[in-house]
């Protein structure tokens, strides 16, 4: 409590260096408490780079760094403190291959001396090279002045027993995998502004580019559907069309401004799944779902990695109640003489995910079902061209009569599985290109890829 005392200058007062060192801690501490009651942030981080290169080879280098920790203590690196470089132990990993690193600074002392000594190597300052500095008014007035740096360490979780008493703050987790380190893909530290974490600017990209494909999705089937006498179809995808682009220039904002507050993003988030809620029969307006794990919970600057993922996901299942994931959905392009074609990315060439053709009309498809599962003809683009000239079969299709589970309800859409085992699709697999011929098209009609995982 000394440090947010005032001195009393008055006059005759014999200045010693005592007098000079409260009037520094009085000046900082001064300058935190101001900005925290203005902003309501007492400490976290607003910029964080590690030089990934040397991570791989188990060196961990921070390139840059302004935080400010509990103690309210403000480091710049580099600027006012020094952090040498961790050589991580590889065999103190732990079973899942993650170890957790803190930054670790020492409280002021009144009982020890504040500077590193070989008796005291963990003091909270350090010795920094001598400034020469002229007088303002008079040139020809030097002096040389001692600096201090604060004297930071990064500390690994296995060596956090050897840490009471500093001041910690967590600024990384770092994964193992096959002798090779990486910075976690999950973990978001304690950050003020978005510039303070890699994973949250990806994450925010990542949202606006999803909420973009499915606008434009979306827009795809109204304009499809624009010819309907039913309203009832087009109305609902208005709305949704209205919901996603009321925020698509909100994250765009925020991948533009790393300053943003990681409070407002969280908002955004919030306000996103609120809207989208009112196309969603298991997910309510405040972000409740029919299980706790997956609701929303109050954000909490101390547990972002957890508050940004639960909102990261009810986003995702919200907006695939209403289309697919765009990286997961593909229009077949009309390249004319009956043709379509599209490339494919890694997801449809995956085992892992089921694919489905959907045909997409204002007709009744069912009357063109014979002609489609004898006559179309799917394969590799180039091959399938052979398939028709050939008249050999291409990749064997299968008519469903329902929508499958995972695929977003689209209307006068009608599915189509396809038989992944066939020699025809393996041409598919090898040249990451699907054609389509159709001789008897129908006339609007529009194909689409889709996969689903699972």
């Amino acid at each position: 409590m000394d440090s947010m005392k005032s001195i009393y200058w008055n006059q005759g007062l014999f200045l010693k260096p005592q007098h000079f060192q409260q009037l520094d801690r009085y000046t900082s501490t001064m300058s935190n408490l101001y900005s925290k009651v203005r902003s309501g942030v007492e400490s976290g981080i607003s910029e964080l780079k590690f030089d990934l290169s040397a991570l791989k080879t188990g060196l961990l280098v921070i390139e840059k760094l302004e935080c400010i920790l509990e103690d309210g203590s403000l480091l710049l690196y580099p600027g006012n403190c020094q952090i040498p470089p961790l050589r991580l132990d590889k065999e103190q990993f732990d079973d899942s291959g993650n170890l957790n690193i803190f930054i670790a600074l020492a409280p002021i002392s009144a009982e020890q001396n504040n500077l590193v000594s070989n008796s005291s190597p963990d003091a909270r300052f350090k010795l920094a090279a001598d400034i020469n500095k002229k007088d303002l008014f008079d040139n020809n007035e030097q002096a040389t002045l001692s600096m201090l740096d604060f004297n930071c360490n990064l500390v690994p979780s296995y060596n956090l027993k050897s840490t009471a008493g500093l001041s910690l703050l967590k600024v990384a987790e770092i994964f193992l995998s096959v002798d090779q380190c990486t910075p976690s893909e999950t973990f978001i530290p304690k950050i003020t502004l978005l510039s303070g974490s890699e994973v949250l600017k990806n994450l925010v990209k990542s949202t606006k580019q999803s909420l973009v494909g499915r606008f434009e999705q979306l827009q795809n089937i109204t304009s499809f559907e624009s010819g309907l006498v039913n309203s009832s179809n087009n109305l609902s995808v208005g709305l949704a069309m209205m919901s996603i682009s009321n925020h698509i220039a909100t994250f765009i904002q925020f991948e533009e401004n790393p300053s943003t507050q990681v409070s407002d993003i969280y908002l955004a988030y919030r306000q996103l799944i609120s809207q989208l809620s009112m196309f969603s029969t298991e997910v309510s307006v405040i972000g409740e779902t029919l299980t706790e794990e997956n609701s929303i919970i109050p954000f909490n600057q101390n547990n972002l990695s957890d508050c940004f993922s639960k909102v990261n996901n009810l986003t995702t299942k919200l907006l695939n109640e209403l289309t697919v994931q765009p990286e997961l959905l593909v229009n077949l392009i009309y390249q004319g003489d009956s043709k379509f074609v599209a490339q494919l990315s890694r997801e449809f060439l995956d085992p892992g995910y089921r694919i489905y053709l959907r045909i997409r009309t204002k007709e009744n498809v069912i009357d063109h079902l014979d002609n489609i599962l004898n006559f179309l003809k799917v394969g590799a683009d180039g091959q399938v061209d052979v398939y028709l000239k050939r008249a050999l079969p291409g990749v064997q299709l299968s008519y469903l009569d329902k929508k499958p589970q995972g695929v977003a309800t689209v209307p006068n859409s009608y599915y189509f599985g396809l038989d992944r085992q066939s020699f025809q699709w393996q041409k598919v697999i090898e040249l990451s290109r699907i054609g389509v011929i159709w001789s008897d098209y129908i006339e609007d009609v529009a194909l689409d890829l889709i996969a689903v995982q699972g």
